[in-house]
């Protein structure tokens, strides 16, 4: 009895690798292999097609990206408090950067690509930001560690 308590209190404890994101109004966690997935399925979305047509510009191809990206992680449009195309696919290569790194720490994510995958594709997405000419930083670790009482209550 005494041995499953601690053993519950030590994982409540430790790091847990969900990650954590600004969805335009709240902090937001989710669990990474359920959003990998939701991408991965997604109907209208396709990595290899649709990151390579950003890499040359084609709007039609972010727009697609950006609403895969909002089904995934369950985010709505600007107009409706969200988040822009261009800070979805920021949102996007910030969990490909965390999850690359979480791949590095730990063997267990399988499921997820390879850390070198994970990094081409975070690449692939910054390059966009980058052409964009939108330099403001993504957020911090140090941010996303914010408390639920630290967050908007609108």
């Amino acid at each position: 009895m005494l041995f499953s308590l601690i053993k519950r209190i030590s994982f409540r404890l430790g790091k847990r690798n969900i990650f954590r994101y600004f969805d335009g109004s709240w902090w937001r966690k989710c669990d990474p292999i359920q959003t990998w997935n939701l991408l991965k399925s997604d109907s209208e979305f396709s990595f290899d097609k649709h990151l390579g047509e950003i890499q040359t510009g084609d709007l039609v191809a972010v727009s697609i990206t950006a609403r895969a990206i909002r089904r995934a992680f369950k985010i709505k449009e600007c107009t409706q408090g969200g988040l822009t195309d261009d800070e979805c696919l920021d949102l996007l290569s910030q969990f490909f950067v965390w999850s690359s790194e979480v791949k590095k720490k730990r063997s267990g994510f399988a499921i997820l690509p390879s850390r070198t995958e994970l990094e081409s594709l975070a690449m692939s997405t910054m390059k966009q930001d980058t052409d964009s000419g939108l330099t403001e930083p993504a957020p911090t670790s140090e941010n996303q560690s914010k408390s639920q009482s630290e967050l908007p209550t609108s």
